[in-house]
């Protein structure tokens, strides 16, 4: 079973060698004081990383030699990115949260009539995306099309990932596509979409359907992007053994393992701490296995 590393060490520049600390700090909202669960950390310009627990804490592990040099980038769903130099850090980071105007919501969905977008055959070959170090959210472009214009709420999202007898947690992003910079503009959805795995036995892949229907989200003229995030925690972790040559080593990773498709055109985007267009980033045209179940 082939399965496709998520290390795009071309886009990275390497860590520096040598002892090394750990940060050991909450994450938190300014406003409430209340810790913010599953928040991504990068380490700027390295491809170091972790996500905060279901409490807001988090354990990095930052190289001493250019601690004085990097940056952290925390970033949340609702909040303000925030960059800071690691060594002005302290046991509290703080995040401010974003004010949005919700407008009133006029027209609803019927649900009469429904148009699946990107159907996945049980045939397809299975390869799949994994994350190893670095928090990362792989996206999927969908592009509007006429069709979509007598079923244009978006009621399901399905998922596909590797059958597995653990749970896992990831974020689902749903983003407006940015024609002017061509990537991932606004979340469509103001809130942190969790989403775990269900426990399931045996090979392949399963499907992870996820109802937005509560949302009345019509599809964006502009097109969609869905975006899948790994949760860097100890309850995503597992560890992977692998062989070269005469050698075996193990190797963390982080479920789940998503499904790959492979497409006429490239589709997908990335996400480490900036967005990497598709065009930059790989010339492959593999993306995220995701359908859309269409309402109207």
């Amino acid at each position: 079973m082939k399965q496709l590393l998520f290390i795009f060490s071309v886009l990275l520049v390497s860590c520096a060698y040598g002892q090394a600390s750990y940060l050991e700090n909450n994450v938190v909202d300014s406003h409430s004081g209340k810790p913010i669960p599953y928040a991504n950390i990068w380490v700027l310009n390295t491809d170091r990383g972790t996500s905060s627990s279901v409490n807001g804490d988090f354990i990095l592990k930052i190289d001493n030699e250019f601690k004085s040099l990097k940056k952290l980038k925390i970033t949340a769903i609702g909040y303000f990115d925030t960059i800071i130099d690691i060594s002005e850090i302290r046991d509290t980071i703080f995040l401010k949260p974003r004010e949005y105007n919700i407008e009133e919501i006029t027209i609803f969905p019927q649900m009469r009539n429904s148009l699946i977008v990107n159907p996945i055959s049980k045939k397809t070959d299975k390869s799949y995306w994994i994350c190893s170090n670095t928090p990362s959210i792989i996206g999927r472009y969908f592009k509007y099309q006429d069709s979509f214009d007598t079923t244009s709420f978006i009621g399901k999202i399905i998922v596909y990932s590797k059958k597995s007898l653990r749970k896992y947690d990831f974020n689902l992003h749903l983003y407006e596509y940015d024609t002017l910079n061509h990537r991932p503009g606004n979340d469509l959805i103001k809130e942190n979409i969790l989403v775990t795995t269900e426990s399931k036995f045996g090979f392949g892949f399963t499907e992870n359907v996820i109802d937005i229907s509560r949302f009345k989200l019509q599809f964006p003229q502009n097109g969609l992007i869905i975006g899948l995030e790994w949760i860097m925690t100890k309850e995503n972790s597992y560890d992977e053994t692998s062989f070269e040559g005469n050698f075996t080593y193990k190797e963390k990773k982080y479920g789940p393992d998503f499904l790959v498709t492979n497409e006429t055109e490239n589709n997908r985007f990335l996400y480490m701490g900036k967005w990497f267009s598709k065009e930059i980033w790989s010339s492959s045209k593999s993306s995220p296995a995701i359908s859309l179940v269409l309402t109207d």
